[in-house]
């Protein structure tokens, strides 16, 4: 959809760009991130109020991130960061909501592997839980710089994916294990 469009190189929101051929689909999948964390929220609020709230700003700044949308003029593929940086509100605005998403999902898993989630399970989860939020957080510090930003902005997303999955299949829903 997108011609010379690099998954490796190329930033995933210059899929849902102004300039991009199906930004749609873009917005979409990235809407999609932010759904999670706030769907998320609901699961381990029962044991953790700290990481439910964080998740809930994750998600709200993964929404925020769909749509404000940044510019490429000439289309998603090969997006000029010089052109994207500070070039309009919507651009400074997703930069923040990026930078907002990924702390508070970061305090979100801490408050996970520190608090009450997944009480009484085995014990490589909290370690488990740790090593994979640090590991996003080093692959989104890759993906801010140059090269293959698009392949460390992917490994980011998949750990967070996997992080995801593993705190909310460790959280009993409705149980009332403590607050943390």
């Amino acid at each position: 959809m997108n011609p010379s469009y690099s998954h490796v190189a190329d930033h995933l929101s210059d899929l849902a760009s102004f300039g991009a051929r199906a930004p749609v689909i873009g917005i979409l999948a990235i809407a999609t991130f932010g759904v999670a964390d706030a769907v998320a929220a609901r699961v381990v609020i029962s044991a953790s109020r700290t990481a439910a709230v964080a998740l809930i700003l994750a998600g709200v700044a993964g929404l925020v991130i769909a749509a404000a949308r940044i510019h490429c003029s000439e289309g998603a593929a090969g997006c000029p960061r010089s052109v994207v940086d500070d070039s309009t509100w919507t651009d400074v605005l997703h930069g923040q909501a990026v930078v907002v998403n990924a702390l508070a999902f970061f305090v979100a898993m801490m408050a996970c592997a520190a608090g009450r989630v997944g009480a009484g399970r085995a014990a490589w989860w909290r370690p488990t839980v740790v090593v994979l939020a640090v590991l996003g957080l080093g692959f989104l510090s890759q993906a801010i710089g140059e090269g293959a930003v698009g392949a460390w902005q992917r490994g980011w997303l998949l750990t967070n994916s996997v992080l995801l999955l593993l705190v909310t299949a460790r959280t009993p829903a409705g149980t009332q294990e403590g607050r943390g």
